[in-house]
């Protein structure tokens, strides 16, 4: 009473529980170190005494839980106190069940937070370790990972039933299911095309193949190019039995599904000239006989004179008879609003197939767009079916959200337009501007220079308007993929104020004549603001030091995940850089190289000297006979920098030993672009 009467503490000496929290004075000082005039001393709406005790006059609280009075958030998982209690989980312990994962992100993913068991608890209808019901267990799917049988480790969505969309259960992927043939299949649950053949897991099955192998029957045609390019069985490795594979049938220009192309009577097997029978009057390689069986003219080379000849439309693309097209015009057999002929000869697409490389877009908006073959009969961007792989705010190797950072201002461009934002993928695309990340432009703009392909695997866009990124967080080849959105920091004028966002002009197809039409390129300012969230959630953190400009491994790292090698210049060691140059060119490996107080008389091709402590990109341009490599400068490729126009753009064509006295050291990836590479399995 004396310390209460003379204020050495805030309590009533009258009182022996001042804040009438059903905790007496004494035990909130001496035992709990709780505020006696407070009843909840750290406000998270719990009053202390709830908070430590099971009983506070109302009986025993049935699955009550301790937490700390003092600390709204006990176990600092980002749940408050009072909201565990209402949810059910433990208060004092971030992972209530002990899965191995955390409870915000179990409750957030609708995952069962409170029970582990192989039992269903709750009542709703799910095992409680399985929150979607395939077989597979949350912390197998999202901790550990599960060994699929020639795929490896994989991690499928522990919320999803399917993860890939493929429309086979992630538990019957990883376990195994009937091929309909007496045997077993697996297949990666978290790719909807597990052998990336052009056919999904599902369509495998239906057609007996093998979804582990591109090429079940081993004639050297993908399955996917056999159903829907050609047509062929995917599980006959000579469908016509004449005693020649597919690959090389189409090698020679025969019929894949005829013994005799030609009609001459001879089988191709043994026909020394298959495509020139000896009744030819028109010269087009197809008998009379044969052109008059299936409607066409014997004595015209392309009957219907759309450009295409005979023999085109009837072996090689199968565009005639016309019962196999999709349209009942003749001259645009796939009904795409691109004539045959010119599908063939001008846009490189296929005239029996109104989406040639299977995206999404019919050959004819992929044209309009593009305005030249380059987009469409390449297949250049991976979609997913469904939502990708853990996307969601915070989630398993991925950050959260996409409007990052604060400040970021949509750029008005219409989805519509151009859905994708990754037309052009140029080395005149890149532009460096305020801010010091030369490092990463200038891996990004060799990428492009060596292997743009490369860069567009990097990016999926969404329908969403938001784009998936892959990057690499060491050179151990593991993945991590950042959801992001094409708002970007912008100037008061609206103009991006890091990586530039410029537009480029495609010729638009509108009834044969090509109207130039201007596009957004988006591919520098999302790898960047994805690097961003890598490096620490800041666009700050992207501002190199000396350290990291004098070798500029941490970008090429970030694209390809593999060893980076690196020397120092010195001129006996020019040797080196024309290794480097070697490996650039010839494994479509990207290189860049660095500055450091360089010679006075190293300049851009302008005449401007070098930029010192900065990083240049070898564009994959090189002139063989005269030993010369083009370099580039991230800052101006294309038009100007800080108002100045084309002066800091080229470096020009150097030769090994010129790099080595203006440069003070080169940096190259040692993965090779255009070869098969595994990623690492993802990690928490």
């Amino acid at each position: 009473d004396s310390d209460e009467f003379h204020g050495v503490y805030p309590t009533d000496p009258t009182r022996a529980d001042t804040d009438a929290d059903r905790l007496s004075d004494g035990d909130e000082v001496n035992v709990y170190g709780t505020r006696p005039n407070l009843r909840d001393s750290d406000g998270d709406t719990l009053d202390d005494c709830t908070e430590v005790m099971a009983d506070c006059g109302a009986g025993p609280v049935v699955g009550w839980r301790a937490s700390d009075p003092l600390d709204m958030d006990t176990d600092g998982d980002g749940l408050l106190d009072p909201f565990e209690r209402a949810r059910g989980t433990d208060p004092a312990n971030p992972d209530t069940d002990g899965d191995g994962i955390d409870d915000p992100t179990e409750l957030r993913l609708n995952m069962n937070a409170t029970s582990a068991c192989a039992c269903d608890r709750d009542l709703d209808g799910r095992m409680d370790n399985d929150a979607d019901g395939d077989g597979l267990t949350d912390r197998e799917e999202y901790v550990t990972g599960l060994v699929v049988p020639g795929v490896g480790r994989t991690w499928p969505q522990a919320w999803v039933v399917d993860t890939d969309g493929d429309g086979i259960d992630d538990g019957l992927e990883v376990h195994g299911y009937a091929d309909g043939q007496g045997g077993t299949r697996h297949s990666d649950p978290t790719r909807a095309d597990t052998d990336g053949d052009g056919l999904d897991d599902a369509q495998e099955l239906f057609y007996g193949t093998d979804p582990l192998v591109a090429d079940t029957d081993g004639d050297g045609l993908t399955d996917g190019d056999e159903v829907r390019r050609y047509t062929t069985d995917p599980l006959r490795a000579d469908q016509d039995g004449d005693g020649v594979i597919e690959w090389r049938e189409l090698q020679l220009g025969t019929d894949m599904k005829s013994a005799d192309t030609d009609g001459d009577g001879v089988n191709d097997g043994q026909d020394p000239d298959p495509r020139n029978p000896a009744d030819d009057p028109d010269g087009d390689g197809l008998g009379s006989a044969r052109e008059t069986a299936v409607g066409l003219n014997p004595l015209a080379a392309d009957s219907d004179g759309d450009g295409l000849d005979d023999f085109a439309e009837l072996i090689t693309y199968g565009t005639w008879p016309m019962n196999q097209c999709t349209s009942n015009n003749v001259r645009d057999c796939d009904g795409d609003g691109l004539e045959d002929a010119f599908e063939v000869h001008t846009v490189g697409s296929h005239p029996r197939f109104a989406d040639t490389d299977g995206d999404g877009d019919n050959d004819w908006v992929e044209w309009l767009w593009t305005g030249s073959r380059a987009r469409v009969n390449n297949r250049t961007v991976k979609y997913l079916t469904g939502q990708p792989a853990h996307a969601g705010a915070g989630g398993y190797h991925f950050f959260g959200g996409t409007a990052f950072p604060a400040d970021d201002q949509p750029l008005g461009i219409p989805a519509v337009a151009d859905p994708r934002g990754l037309r052009s993928i140029v080395i005149a695309a890149v532009q460096q501007q305020v801010l010091g990340d030369c490092w990463l432009l200038a891996a990004v703009m060799s990428t492009v220079g060596t292997h743009p392909g490369y860069i567009r695997d990097l990016i999926t866009p969404h329908g969403d308007g938001t784009y998936t990124v892959k990057l690499y967080r060491n050179s151990n080849a593991e993945p991590v993929f950042i959801r992001v959105d094409a708002q970007f920091p912008t100037d008061a004028g609206g103009n991006p104020i890091y990586a530039g966002v410029r537009t480029t002009t495609v010729q638009r197809n509108v009834n044969g004549r090509l109207i130039p039409v201007n596009v957004p390129v988006l591919f520098p300012a999302l790898l960047e603001k994805a690097a961003a969230q890598v490096e620490g959630h800041s666009y700050l953190n992207l501002d190199g030091g000396v350290v990291m400009i004098a070798t500029a491994w941490r970008g090429l790292e970030l694209l390809t995940g593999a060893r980076i090698d690196w020397t120092w210049a010195a001129l006996d060691r020019h040797p080196i850089y024309r290794s480097f140059f070697y490996r650039a060119a010839i494994e479509g490996a990207p290189l860049t190289f660095s500055t450091f107080a360089p010679r006075a008389d190293c300049r851009h091709a302008s005449g401007t000297p070098l930029v010192d402590r900065h990083v240049y990109a070898y564009t994959g341009v090189r002139d063989a006979a005269a030993d010369t490599w083009q370099i580039w400068n991230p800052w101006n490729a294309w038009g100007s920098y800080l108002g100045v126009s084309g002066t800091y753009a080229q470096v020009g064509r150097l030769t090994p030993l010129r790099t080595a006295e203006c440069f003070i050291g080169g940096s190259i990836s040692s993965r090779r672009l255009g070869a098969p590479f595994v990623d690492r399995a993802p990690r928490p």
